[in-house]
């Protein structure tokens, strides 16, 4: 596959650090202008595997492909949740964001998502600084299955980082959240500042099961769990919200500010999972349309990673002939000079 080549105008990139999510590859390469622009990439990727692969007998939807992602980003949320030692929250965001990003310009019929979304996890890991090794990843999947599970996440690795274009660096909105905690409590507007985290855990965990992290930044999504949050709680951050923006930048601001949040907020609640029964036939439906020549499990991928094989022993063997010819040339030219 192709990997997500998104084809944008990197703007110029000032002096400040480069992790800050303004100047950022987040920002620059993999935030959209809209849901809109998303669905039509998603369209197009799905047109151009149905147009490579004429002689299909059927092919998944866009909507069904959605389905099928929204499945494993299920499983991964939960594997991530069950893992031990216990797993930091950025280390989900951030493989949430991988499994995302593998099928915005690739669909599933291409790469199909359980052969990623372990890897999306381990590499995650990785750069997250969660420090864990092949082995204690494994142990946390089924007995029989962590020597293949061992195998694909090495094997994948760098595969999904091609993918990714190498853009492996996530701003997720719990590092936001922390912030506009600490800001509520310093405020002083509201007495008991921990009521609202539960809450707002809440909605940044449902919030990585939708497109809001490729459309908002990062602290507008956690402000969006604060509001929402603030509002299942009954308790006003009105005086806190005017403080902080009429200071700094103004009415209109605020006003421009609040209507994203609530745009988010709106785009969380609609979330609705995918029905168990229709992704089960969804995934048989997979396995005949797939790409046979990148599935792992059948003949066709075997025989190509054989002739890889033969070719790569061939190309050995010839090196090998040249290298002697090479070596006995210069013995008869100094026996013979």
């Amino acid at each position: 596959p192709g990997g997500a080549h998104h084809t944008r105008k990197r703007r110029l990139r000032s002096g400040t650090k480069e992790n800050m999510y303004t100047t950022s590859t987040q920002k620059h390469d993999w935030t959209f202008q809209s849901q809109s622009e998303l669905d039509e990439l998603r369209h197009e990727t799905n047109k151009n595997y149905v147009n490579a692969h004429p002689h299909h007998p059927e092919y998944l939807t866009v909507e069904e492909e959605l389905q099928v992602i929204q499945h494993y980003d299920r499983l991964l949320r939960e594997f991530c949740c069950k893992f031990q030692p216990a797993m930091p929250k950025p280390v989900m965001g951030t493989a949430c964001a991988y499994l995302k990003r593998c099928f915005i310009q690739n669909s599933v019929m291409d790469i199909h998502p359980d052969d990623f979304y372990l890897t999306c996890v381990y590499v995650a890991c990785k750069i997250e600084e969660f420090n864990v090794s092949v082995d204690q990843f494994v142990g946390n999947v089924e007995f029989s299955e962590r020597a293949r599970v061992g195998e694909e996440v090495l094997s994948q690795e760098l595969n999904l980082m091609q993918v990714l274009n190498f853009h492996l660096t996530i701003h997720n909105p719990f590092r936001p959240l922390e912030g506009l905690l600490i800001a509520v409590k310093r405020h002083g507007s509201l007495k008991d500042v921990e009521v609202l985290r539960k809450r707002a855990d809440d909605f940044l965990f449902w919030s990585l099961a939708t497109d809001v992290s490729l459309i908002y930044p990062p602290s507008k999504i956690a402000l969006a769990g604060l509001q929402y949050s603030s509002l299942k709680n009954g308790v006003s951050l009105t005086k806190f919200l005017e403080d902080m923006f009429l200071e700094s930048a103004g009415a209109e601001r605020l006003k421009v500010t609040l209507e994203v949040v609530d745009k988010i907020v709106r785009q969380v609640k609609s979330l609705r999972p995918p029905d168990s029964r229709a992704v089960k036939s969804l995934l048989v439906k997979l396995d005949v349309c797939r790409n046979q020549e990148l599935n792992p499990k059948s003949q066709i991928f075997k025989r190509k990673l054989e002739q890889q094989m033969e070719d790569d022993d061939e190309r050995i063997t010839e090196k090998r002939r040249k290298i002697t010819e090479q070596e006995k040339d210069a013995e008869h030219k100094l026996l013979h000079d």
